[in-house]
């Protein structure tokens, strides 16, 4: 009772799976809040959370039985690990560790060249949970009642699989170009952008007076936003010279990850890369969209196919012969006449006749 309880709760959360994947990037894609944002990855770390230790507890069982090879390979334990275990260690796991720590999100404003293509790498992981959807066609017995569901499984695997590996591998392809030629200001490392902007008030020469120097620093600062409109604030010595926003905006709107710091001199920035991330999450929403669909056409569409053409006659023609007086024939589709199972079904439905009619 507990296992057919446990069993129907993971079936559940599968569902969610898809749900909270497209609620998140949608959610990047439109620039809700913060506190949005983060109830949702905080979702996704607890589904995250559930499935690592569902995964955990299957691999301990099939090792106390000897069977934990069979698991990994022929009963989908690989695919139990890929849609937990990577995005948990990587992504979901740091985000709960650090709420429950100290109320922050351990990743984001780093200083590096380029910071956001390691983030675009690893928030890909987060498509890895799609490999979960095979979860909605379990390994079963080798029983013709359930063959339908263990060969729709597996097609639902395959087709996952070849999407993650497509998907994975465009992302990797853009990192190159994109490392050595950034399209975009927020793609430069914000270190440069503060060097150029002592350069340009180096530039701008020295001043006789502070109404002056203040007047000069001005000029570059109207200078720097006009080129650089992702800049958020803009520091000279410890002072704000440029705010895009007010300080409530930004703690409503703003997440780690959301903006990058860099310094040169006396001058300090931070950049918005909101759009950045908003890019990338719309290639990962097409993706989830791509898999949904293909599972809800093959689980659906082709499923019903593959029951009413290879389940079903096999179900009457196993009945048939394991009781005499079960003498239903199978229906067999001019378009399928020349399937193999239905050459079968019609060899059965010529033994029934003749038991029927004594022919």
């Amino acid at each position: 009772m507990i296992r057919k309880a446990i069993h129907r709760l993971l079936f559940v959360l599968v569902l969610l799976v898809p749900l909270q994947l497209l609620l998140q990037e949608g959610a990047i894609l439109f620039g809700r809040p913060w506190s949005e944002r983060l109830m949702l990855l905080l979702l996704g770390g607890a589904l995250d959370l559930v499935f690592v230790v569902d995964f955990v507890v299957r691999l301990y069982l099939s090792m106390i039985r000897r069977r934990g090879i069979a698991y990994l390979a022929k009963r989908r334990g690989w695919a139990d690990f890929l849609g937990s275990v990577p995005v948990f260690v990587f992504l979901s796991g740091p985000v709960l560790f650090g709420i429950l720590a100290g109320g922050s999100v351990p990743f984001g404003s780093g200083q590096l060249l380029h910071p956001l293509l390691t983030a675009r790498l690893l928030q890909s992981l987060y498509l890895l949970r799609l490999l979960r959807l095979w979860k909605l066609f379990p390994p079963v017995t080798p029983r013709i009642s359930d063959m339908r569901r263990r060969h729709i499984g597996r097609l639902v695997g395959l087709f996952l699989s070849a999407v993650l590996v497509a998907a994975f591998a465009l992302t990797l392809s853009t990192v190159p170009q994109q490392a050595l030629l950034p399209q975009s200001a927020a793609l430069a490392s914000p270190s440069e952008i503060a060097q150029n902007i002592s350069d340009i008030a180096r530039a701008a020469g020295g001043a006789a007076d502070d109404r002056t120097a203040a007047l000069r620093r001005s000029a570059v600062v109207r200078q720097v936003v006009e080129a650089n409109p992702a800049l958020l604030v803009l520091r000279h010595a410890g002072r704000t010279s440029y705010t895009q926003m007010s300080n409530d905006r930004y703690r409503a709107d703003f997440g780690p990850g959301d903006y990058l710091y860099g310094v040169s001199g006396d001058y300090s920035v931070f950049v918005d890369v909101r759009d950045f991330h908003a890019g990338s999450a719309t290639a990962r929403l097409q993706i989830v969209l791509v898999g949904i669909l293909g599972v809800i056409l093959i689980g659906g569409v082709y499923g019903k196919h593959f029951a009413s053409t290879v389940r079903d006659p096999l179900r009457i023609v196993q009945r048939g012969l394991a009781d005499p007086s079960y003498t239903l024939p199978v229906h067999i589709p001019s378009g399928y006449a020349q399937d193999e199972v239905f050459r079968v079904a019609e060899h059965y439905n010529t033994g029934i006749s003749r038991d029927r009619y004594g022919n």
